[in-house]
C-alpha cells in the first residue's frame, strides 16, 4: 500500500494525485499523523483486498484531510472476504470525503467506518458529501459512525444488494 504522513498548512497543503488505476492488497492507502493532504484520485480506481481483508483508504490521527474523486472495490468476482472496509477514520478532525465511489463485495464489512474519541468536546467536524457506497456483503453496515460528533452528511447515496444482519447508516 501507500504510506501518507505528511504536514501541509492550511495555506500550502500536501496535494496527491492518482495518475491512473492502481491495484494492491490489504491497506491501499494509509494517512498516519498526517496535516492538511488533499488526496484526489482524479476518477480512478483503487482496487484492493483480493484476496484476503483489507481496507482501501485508512486514516488515523489526523487532521484536515480531503479524500476526492475516487473510485474504491473489491471484485466481485473474487472470494468472499470477512471484515473488508472501504474507508477507515480513526482518532482524527476535519476529513472530507467527496465524490468516492466505495464498491464492497464480501462476507462481512463496512463501507465508510468513522470512529471518534467520545471525550472529545469539539467533535470531529468530518464532511461526507456526494458519495456512492455500493454494498454487496452478506453482514455489515454501509456508513457507521460511532463516537463521532458534528460531522455533516449531504446528498450520498447508498446502495444495498442482496444483504442481510445490516444497516444502511449506523450511528452510535
Amino acid at each position: 500500500g501507500i504510506l501518507l504522513s505528511s504536514e501541509g498548512s492550511e495555506e500550502s497543503p500536501i496535494r496527491y494525485f492518482l495518475g491512473g488505476n492502481i491495484k494492491v492488497g490489504g491497506r491501499g492507502v494509509e494517512i498516519r499523523r498526517g496535516k492538511h493532504i488533499i488526496f484526489d484520485g482524479r476518477g480512478h480506481v483503487l482496487e484492493y483486498a483480493m484476496d484476503q481483508a483489507g481496507i482501501g483508504i485508512q486514516i488515523l490521527e489526523s487532521e484536515n484531510i480531503s479524500i476526492l474523486n475516487l473510485k474504491l472495490g473489491n471484485s466481485k468476482n473474487g472470494p468472499l472476504v470477512d471484515g473488508i472496509k472501504g474507508i477507515e477514520v480513526k482518532g482524527s478532525r476535519n476529513v472530507t470525503l467527496e465524490k468516492i465511489v466505495v464498491e464492497q463485495n464480501g462476507f462481512r464489512g463496512i463501507g465508510v467506518d468513522i470512529e471518534g474519541d467520545p471525550l472529545d468536546e469539539e467533535g470531529s467536524s468530518h464532511v461526507l458529501q456526494n458519495n456512492n457506497i455500493r454494498f454487496y456483503v452478506e453482514e455489515g453496515n454501509a456508513l457507521q459512525l460511532s463516537a463521532s460528533k458534528k460531522n455533516k452528511i449531504i446528498s450520498n447515496r447508498i446502495q444495498q444488494i442482496g444483504v442481510r444482519k445490516n444497516f444502511g447508516i449506523l450511528l452510535l
